[in-house]
């Protein structure tokens, strides 16, 4: 009988360091610690030193990047009441954010700093600190990369 039971000890060990590695594992991987991505696509309006003016598509379309590759349809105004508005997760810590638009089959992209964003129905007029490239001019069709919305954040938009 203490055979059995002395044999039995490494299996249950073994069993437990399992759970607790599984636990970790989980805890690794935690929807909470997703970092978002939003994609907005629009018509750039107007562009002036300091700021943009896009003419944008009513919805976002976020996501997450691997273990989670989680995809959500978010409306623009929800978005930008969450990160700009009062207590926005955006106000303290601007996001950087890349303007991409094809123009007679060239690629121009700007890197920014959205300082803030003001909307007004589906225009969207961003404050920003340049941080490299050539900003695409009026009447491009654009594409703004938005990124680290922190999941706590974004699980309200949903």
């Amino acid at each position: 009988m203490r055979t059995d039971l002395f044999l039995a000890k490494p299996a249950v060990a073994l069993a437990v360091s399992a759970v607790i590695a599984g636990a970790a594992f989980a805890q690794e991987v935690n929807a909470s610690d997703a970092q978002w991505l939003a994609v907005i696509h629009g018509q750039m309006i107007e562009v002036a030193d300091g700021s943009i003016v896009v003419d944008a598509n009513p919805n976002i379309i976020a996501f997450t990047d691997r273990p989670q590759r989680d995809v959500s349809l978010v409306d623009l105004e929800d978005f930008v009441a969450a990160a700009w508005g009062e207590d926005g997760f955006f106000v303290d810590n601007p996001p950087n954010a890349a303007v991409a638009s094809a123009v007679r089959d060239d690629l121009d992209t700007k890197i920014i700093e959205m300082t803030d964003v003001a909307l007004d129905n589906t225009r969207m007029t961003i404050s920003m600190v340049p941080l490299e490239g050539d900003m695409p001019g009026a009447g491009d069709q654009i594409i703004l990369f938005v990124d680290e919305i922190p999941a706590v954040a974004f699980a309200a938009l949903e």
